[in-house]
């Protein structure tokens, strides 16, 4: 039997990465946080990269802005989770929130908006 050991690149990247929250996403987050304390939620984190950098090899810079949240679900004490495009409750097709949330802000479209994962860890924190 022949064991390959893959190559360590002793080269590897650094990376700087400043992130700023928005008064607005801090807000959204301490209330999502207090309105259920004994619950996790999950959702959407609404950014921008502002600046980044991959012009050295050997480090990375990006400035991030985020600054709002589309809150998704608040699951139990141990565990969230999501779909993008969940069935209506009357089965008269999907809803998603993300579409409606693009709707409603339609200038974010040329901005280059990007949208990730965000969760609560309320119980984990105690």
């Amino acid at each position: 039997m022949n064991t390959i050991i893959p190559q360590v690149d002793t080269n590897v990247a650094t990376a700087s990465v400043n992130l700023s929250i928005s008064p607005m996403l801090e807000s959204k987050i301490d209330y999502l946080c207090k309105a259920s304390p004994s619950l996790e939620w999950s959702g959407l984190l609404v950014y921008r990269v502002d600046k980044s950098d991959f012009s050295h090899h050997q480090h990375i810079a990006m400035d991030i802005t985020a600054f709002d949240v589309i809150p998704m679900d608040q699951g139990s004490g141990t565990y969230t989770e999501f779909e993008f495009n969940k069935r209506k409750l009357d089965n008269s097709g999907y809803a998603d929130a993300m579409i409606d949330y693009f709707n409603d802000h339609i200038d974010y479209i040329d901005q280059n908006i990007l949208v990730g994962g965000i969760h609560s860890h309320n119980v984990m924190a105690k």
